[in-house]
């Protein structure tokens, strides 16, 4: 009987499992699965398994990779930083474009320059032209701006140069040296300035100050009465205070009057300075 049960009870065992193997997912595998999920807008999904990929064969362009689901991401810096990895000049003008976007203006001329330094003959070098020129718009550097379209070639040729062209014609100007010793006449300054108003208010008020306080100075002298003598002084010291600053907002006046219309020309340029032969956006995965 316990024979009988000791067998029944072995034949009622379940069979144990065969071995699975678990799935393995090689480089090349993990690229792709990466670039479909970034084409499907998954930046940071596809980030993980770019990482993966890199880990498991580190290439050049897993890393550009990496960079661009960065980008795609709106991780600007994280992107530059990736591509700063790589000696390449698209990786190096892609640097660029994110420092610019992330507002590090500075840093992306820095990165096109040595992209130009380092790459001279690649197309990205001339594109690395065009685009500190339009930086040195954004800054309302128009000789700046002027040097670097001139120094395009290729099909960025022609735009650049009517840019440059554009960015050399003169510009209304005023000398604040000019403005300032026109105000010794009160007033006069702010005019050349630009701000008539303000010029017409100087004049009022200063030589009204002016002549009410010599006037009733002079009646005090003469009349030998101290306290007009005391008022008119005050009103003259007053006038000679109104005219000083009259000297010095002619000359802030104009340094502004000529900044405002610089920035103006700049902007003007900038509206046809960004172009889509650029390719400012960050491109997906073929």
């Amino acid at each position: 009987m316990i024979r009988f049960l000791l067998a029944a009870a072995h034949a009622e065992e379940p069979s144990a499992p065969a071995a699975v193997e678990p799935p393995t997912v090689d480089a090349a595998t993990a690229a792709a699965f990466a670039d479909h999920l970034l084409s499907s807008g998954d930046a940071y999904a596809a980030l993980s398994w770019y990482r993966l990929s890199e880990f498991l064969a580190p290439s050049p362009t897993t890393t550009f990779r990496i960079g661009l689901a960065y980008e795609h991401g709106e991780r600007l810096e994280a992107a530059a930083d990736v591509y700063g990895r790589l000696d390449t000049p698209e990786a190096a003008l892609r640097a660029a474009l994110c420092l610019h976007r992330s507002g590090s203006t500075q840093a992306a001329d820095a990165r096109l320059a040595v992209l130009q330094l380092r790459h001279p003959t690649a197309p990205q070098a001339d594109h690395a032209d065009y685009i500190r020129g339009v930086l040195a718009l954004e800054a309302h550097d128009l000789s700046a701006a002027a040097d670097h379209f001139s120094a395009v070639s290729g099909g960025l040729a022609e735009p650049a140069a009517a840019l440059s062209i554009a960015a050399q014609e003169p510009i209304p100007q005023r000398s604040p040296g000019v403005a300032s010793a026109l105000s010794l006449v009160p007033g006069v300054g702010q005019m050349y300035a630009g701000h008539v108003g303000d010029g017409l208010i100087a004049m009022g008020v200063t030589g009204g100050l002016s002549l009410w306080g010599g006037s009733m100075l002079a009646t005090g002298i003469v009349e030998d009465r101290r306290g007009l003598i005391t008022i008119g002084g005050v009103l003259t010291g007053v006038a000679l205070i109104t005219w000083s600053s009259n000297l010095v907002g002619a000359y802030t006046g104009a340094a502004r009057f000529n900044r405002l219309t610089t920035q103006r020309r700049a902007e003007a340029l900038l509206e046809a300075a960004w172009r889509e032969e650029l390719a400012l956006e960050p491109p997906l995965p073929e």
